[in-house]
């Protein structure tokens, strides 16, 4: 279930992919938009036209009947929901994206577009590479210790390893999303291989999941 044709895989495959995704949702000829992720903060709103595209790493719609995504193979995928005023979000959250805020951005979009109180935001953080797997070095160090306070940052065995869920659940409280309305998805990409496709096991070469969210009522 590849949803990426950026990787080698046909664009058959993937097309066929989709296909199968909107059947089970029971979704014929939904849109499903999704962005070139640049491991920046930039977060689209997609609005009438259901148009995507553009470098963004996150998405956030009030419009009905359209999947918005974002595609990881170890990054985190955040997903959120605001069900008073009916507003969904996808966010793509690497290790720079996680640093910079990228999910609380995703909160403050929903805020300032929709009229959203973060307070009413459910939000599924969803597999990524675990702390068990996800040894970094100073650049990512310095990073997470600027805006985060270096929480999310552990030695073990010679190494320093990140925590890319914990670090997202800060942000988004940062944000204003209650901690008992953040699910966390405590599942490791790396440590995974019959559930995941994960980039840093397979050396690069390898599969996208694609992370929805949708409105349908």
């Amino acid at each position: 279930m590849n949803f990426s044709r950026s990787v080698g895989d046909p664009p058959e495959n993937v097309a066929r992919n989709e296909d199968i995704l909107r059947e089970h949702l029971g979704a014929a000829g939904a849109p499903i938009v999704t962005v070139n992720q640049v491991h920046g903060t930039s977060v689209l709103i997609v609005e009438g036209g259901c148009g995507g595209g553009g470098d963004h790493d996150a998405l956030v719609t009030a419009r009905p009947r359209v999947l918005i995504g974002v595609k990881t193979a170890d990054c985190t995928p955040v997903l959120l929901c605001e069900p008073v005023r009916k507003v969904v979000g996808a966010v793509h959250a690497g290790w720079r994206g996680t640093a910079a805020l990228v999910a609380a951005r995703s909160v403050d979009a929903m805020r300032s577009a929709f009229g959203c109180d973060p307070s009413d935001i459910v939000a599924v953080i969803g597999p990524s590479v675990g702390r068990c797997c996800y040894r970094v070095g100073d650049e990512v160090a310095k990073a997470f210790s600027k805006d985060l306070g270096g929480g999310f940052l552990s030695e073990e065995n010679g190494g320093l390893f990140a925590d890319l869920h914990g670090a997202n659940r800060k942000a988004l409280v940062l944000a204003g999303v209650r901690p008992s309305n953040i699910h966390v998805i405590d599942l490791c990409t790396a440590c995974n291989p019959g559930l995941f496709f994960s980039h840093r096991r397979d050396g690069g070469k390898t599969g996208r999941h694609l992370n929805f969210a949708g409105l349908w009522t």
